[in-house]
C-alpha cells in the first residue's frame, strides 16, 4: 500500500505568477512542502533544480491557462519538458484548469504532441477566481490526499541551496489579491483575441486591476504602435521595462519607438541593454528589421579598445564579452576568419595574464574546431582538462575533435564522451555525439541507447531522429527507422533547423526503406 504524501510542484508559465504564488501559498498554509521557482533559478544549475525537485515530489500541478501551452513545440521549453518529465516519474499529475482554457481548442490541440497529448488524459480542477477557496479544498480533499506507490528521489545537496532562497522568497511576497487573479482572466482573454479593439480593452482592464502587470504594458503598448501612437507606446514602454527589466523584447520595442521618435541615442541605448540580456535574439532581430548598425555595449567597447586592461580587471567578463564580439561583429565588414583571428589574440592575452585559466583553453580550442584545427585544438582541451578535471565540455569537445581529426583517436574519443557524460548525465549533446562516434566504432547497441536517452531529454531536437534512424536501419529495424526519419523531418520543418543535405537523405531512405514489402517489427 502507498502513503499519502504532501509534497507538490507547481509548474507554470511566468506571465501567470499570480496564480502560481497564490495556490502555492494556500498549500504551504495547509501544511504542503511545494517547490516554485519563484525569482527565478540561476542558469548554471536550473537543470539540476528543477528535475530534480520533480523527481523528489510526488504530486505535480500544471497551471494551464489559454495562452500557457503556446509555445510547447519551440526547441528547448521547459514548460514541456517539466510536464514530459512527470509524465515518465509517472508523478500524480494534476492539471489546473484557468479561465477560458480547453483541450479542445484548436490553438491549444496544435500543441498536444508527442507525450504532451498524454496531458488530456489526466483528470483535472478547475479554479475560478471567484470561488478560489472552494476550489483549493477539493484539490486538496479530492486530488491530493491520494495514496500512492510512486518512487520519490532524494533533492541533491546542490539543488537544496539553489532553491532556498527562491522558496524563502516566495513565502514571504504579499498575498496575491482577487483583483490579481481577475486581472489574469482578462489577460488570457485578450491573448486569445485577434481583434485590436477587444484586444484593447482586456489590456486596459487588465492593467486598471494590477497595474504591476508588465506584460500588459508590453502588449499594449504594440497595439499603440499599431495605431501610429508613439508616444502613448512609449509610455507604456518604459512601465513594461520598468516592471520587467530583465525581458529583452521590452528594451528592443522600446528601442525601435525611440528610433521613430528620432531619438537616436535612446534607441541605441535600449538594444544594447537588450543584446546584453539575449545578444542571438537581438541581433537576428535588428538584422531582419533592418536596424543597423548593430549596436555595441560600452563595456564591450572598453574590453575590445584595451584588452590587457579587460583581462586584468575581470578574465571571465572579458572572454564572455569578446565571445559575443566575434559571433556577432561589432565591425559589420569584419570576414569570419578575421574575427576568429582576433579571438585567438584575445585568448591569447588572457591564457598569458592568466596561465591557469581553464576557460580560455577551452575556449581556444573551441575555435581551432570552428577553423577545423582539430589536430591544434586536442592539446588545448588537454591543459583544460589537466586545469579543472571536472569539466564536462572540455572533454566532450576534446572527444569530438579526436573523432573528427582521426588516425584511430575513436577509442580515445570514446572515453572522453563517457567522462563527459558521468559529469553531466542529463546533457543530451554529450548523448548525441557519443552515439554518433559509436556508430563509428560499430557499436550500434550502444549508440541507440544513447540516441534513446538525448531524445529522452530533449525530445523536440530534430538530428538526434535523425541519427537513431540511421542506427535502427543498420540494425534492421526498419519501421522504426521509417518512423524516426519522419519524426525527424517534422522536427526539421516545425523548429527551424534546415540542414538540406540530410533533409534529402532521409527522404530518399525512407523511399528505399518502404520499398520492402514486409517490416521487421519495430
Amino acid at each position: 500500500m502507498g502513503q499519502v504524501e504532501k509534497t507538490v510542484f507547481l509548474s507554470y508559465r511566468r506571465a501567470n505568477i499570480p496564480w502560481a504564488l497564490t495556490i502555492f501559498q494556500n498549500l504551504k498554509r495547509h501544511g504542503y512542502d511545494v517547490f516554485i521557482d519563484y525569482k527565478g533559478i540561476a542558469s548554471g544549475s536550473f537543470e539540476r533544480v528543477i528535475l530534480d525537485n520533480i523527481g523528489s515530489r510526488a504530486h505535480f500541478l500544471v497551471l494551464l491557462t489559454p495562452s500557457a501551452l503556446n509555445r510547447c513545440r519551440e526547441p528547448g521549453d521547459w514548460f514541456r519538458r517539466e510536464i514530459e518529465t512527470a509524465i515518465d516519474l509517472q508523478r500524480n499529475i494534476v492539471p489546473i484548469f484557468l479561465k477560458g482554457f480547453g483541450f479542445k481548442s484548436p490553438q491549444i490541440a496544435s500543441q498536444l504532441t508527442g507525450k504532451l497529448a498524454a496531458l488530456q488524459s489526466y483528470n483535472g480542477l478547475t479554479v475560478p477566481a471567484d470561488y478560489f477557496d472552494e476550489a483549493m479544498a477539493r484539490l486538496r480533499k479530492s486530488f491530493l490526499n491520494v495514496s500512492l506507490d510512486t518512487v520519490l528521489h532524494p533533492v541533491s545537496d546542490a539543488a537544496i541551496l539553489a532553491t532556498s532562497d527562491d522558496q524563502e522568497a516566495a513565502e514571504a511576497a504579499p498575498q496575491v489579491t482577487e483583483a490579481e487573479l481577475t486581472a489574469q482572466e482578462w489577460f488570457e482573454r485578450g491573448c486569445a483575441l485577434s481583434n485590436p479593439k477587444e484586444e484593447m480593452r482586456c489590456w486596459n482592464e487588465t492593467i486598471r486591476l494590477d497595474p504591476n502587470f508588465g506584460l500588459a504594458f508590453h502588449n499594449r503598448a504594440g497595439l499603440f504602435g499599431d495605431r501610429d501612437d508613439l508616444e502613448a507606446a512609449l509610455s507604456d514602454y518604459n512601465e513594461a521595462v520598468r516592471l520587467m527589466p530583465d525581458d529583452p523584447s521590452s528594451w528592443v520595442f522600446r528601442g525601435v519607438t525611440r528610433r521613430k521618435l528620432g531619438d537616436e541615442q535612446g534607441a541605441r541605448d535600449d538594444f544594447a541593454q537588450a543584446y546584453g540580456l539575449a545578444p542571438e535574439a537581438t541581433h537576428q532581430f535588428l538584422i531582419e528589421n533592418g536596424h543597423v548598425p548593430i549596436p555595441v555595449p560600452a563595456e564591450l567597447k572598453a574590453a575590445l579598445s584595451d584588452p590587457d586592461k579587460a583581462v586584468r580587471d575581470n578574465a571571465e567578463k572579458a572572454l564572455e564579452l569578446w565571445e559575443v564580439s566575434y559571433r556577432f561583429s561589432v565591425d559589420d565588414d569584419m570576414d569570419l576568419g578575421r574575427k576568429y583571428n582576433v579571438m585567438l589574440r584575445i585568448l591569447g592575452e588572457a591564457i598569458d595574464h592568466f596561465p591557469k585559466f581553464a576557460t580560455a583553453y577551452r575556449k581556444r580550442g573551441e575555435l581551432y574546431v570552428a577553423l577545423l584545427d582539430h589536430k591544434s585544438a586536442v592539446p588545448q582541451f588537454t591543459k583544460a582538462i589537466r586545469l579543472n578535471p571536472r569539466d564536462a565540455h572540455a572533454y566532450s569537445e576534446r572527444g569530438w575533435a579526436r573523432w573528427r581529426y582521426g588516425n584511430g583517436n575513436t577509442v580515445a574519443a570514446l572515453r572522453d564522451l563517457d567522462a563527459a557524460v558521468r559529469l553531466e548525465p542529463e546533457n543530451w549533446l554529450f548523448l548525441e555525439n557519443r552515439g554518433r562516434i559509436r556508430r563509428d566504432y560499430g557499436d550500434f547497441k550502444g549508440a541507440r541507447a544513447d540516441f534513446d536517452e538525448a531524445i529522452r531529454i530533449k525530445p523536440d531536437h530534430a538530428s538526434c531522429y535523425y541519427e537513431r534512424a540511421l542506427v535502427l536501419k543498420h540494425l534492421g529495424r526498419r519501421a522504426d527507422a521509417i518512423n524516426d526519419f519522419e519524426m525527424y523531418l517534422d522536427r526539421e520543418r516545425t523548429t527551424g533547423y534546415r540542414d538540406y543535405h540530410e533533409e534529402e537523405n532521409a527522404r530518399t531512405l525512407v523511399r528505399e526503406l518502404r520499398k520492402t514489402k514486409k517490416y521487421a517489427v519495430g
